[in-house]
């Protein structure tokens, strides 16, 4: 919380830079990717000067990727298999591989970020008598 004569001017800042927009008194940050943790603070001026606040370092903890194992987590049509992701927390892009000996591993699906389940559908896995899956986000 800020004191001063009025009007106070607020501008947050994530890793020393300015947050384009984030002009309020408080700062409200939903559905979070990982990519978001660091440094956090508020530069706060009037007529009379300015002040900066101390630094919050933001921490943000995420469940693992995972596939889900529920019976909704799998479907198929036509011996088509559509699988869902969970935990995805936008960390960078998320690559879907399948294998058939789960020795050599190929790169089936790359998307961007995505924070929440992911669902995709394996048209090719027809082709294949086994298929598996790994998942994996980032650079």
């Amino acid at each position: 919380m800020a004191a001063g004569s009025p009007p106070l001017s607020y501008q947050w800042q994530f890793n020393g830079t300015d947050l384009i927009g984030q002009t309020n008194a408080l700062l409200t940050i939903g559905n979070i990717p990982v990519t978001a943790a660091g440094q956090y603070r508020v530069i706060v001026s009037n007529a009379f000067g300015v002040v900066t606040s101390a630094v919050t370092i933001v921490t943000v903890t995420r469940e693992s990727l995972r596939f889900d194992s529920s019976a909704s987590g799998v479907k198929y049509s036509n011996s088509v298999p559509t699988i869902k992701l969970l935990g995805a927390a936008g960390a960078g892009n998320l690559t879907v591989l399948a294998s058939t000996d789960l020795v050599s591993w190929t790169s089936i699906l790359t998307n961007p970020p995505v924070v929440g389940p992911f669902t995709f559908t394996d048209y090719d896995a027809t082709n294949y008598p086994n298929r598996y899956y790994r998942a994996v986000e980032g650079p």
